[in-house]
């Protein structure tokens, strides 16, 4: 495990992630517009926009049953990163003026990090829906 800021980001992930259930997958699409929102907002979060937009559409086609070849712990892990975007009160309190969003952005890159193999098959999977 890591130290400092990142650290704590990465105890945060785990532990949002570990304690998550298909209640936190609904309550992040259902937040998907102030999640959006605060994300293209923010300097820090503004460059995972496409990635987090596809962790959106991953966790509804998952909801909906559409798209289930993926392992819990990824939709967990997707769930847990968005809705500690929402979080205004995290790790660095969104309010802070210039670091508000550094610990937002960094749960963000965690979590692709953690789920990228499966983000990668959805999006092909969703491609060959087309």
């Amino acid at each position: 495990m890591s130290s400092g800021l990142s650290g704590r980001a990465e105890q945060v992930l785990l532990s949002d992630t570990a304690g998550a259930n298909e209640e936190d997958v609904a309550r992040a699409l259902d937040n998907r517009g102030p999640i959006l929102s605060k994300v293209i907002g923010s300097r820090h979060l503004a460059a995972f926009l496409e990635d987090i937009k596809l962790l959106f559409s991953m966790l509804r086609d998952h909801f909906t049953r559409k798209y289930t070849e993926v392992p819990w712990n990824t939709i967990a892990a997707s769930a847990a990163a968005l809705l500690y975007i929402l979080n205004p009160l995290d790790i660095i309190p969104d309010f802070i003026p210039g670091l508000g969003y550094v610990d937002d952005g960094m749960v963000v890159m965690l979590a692709l990090k953690m789920v990228g193999r499966d983000l990668v098959k959805y999006r092909k999977w969703r491609g060959s829906e087309s």
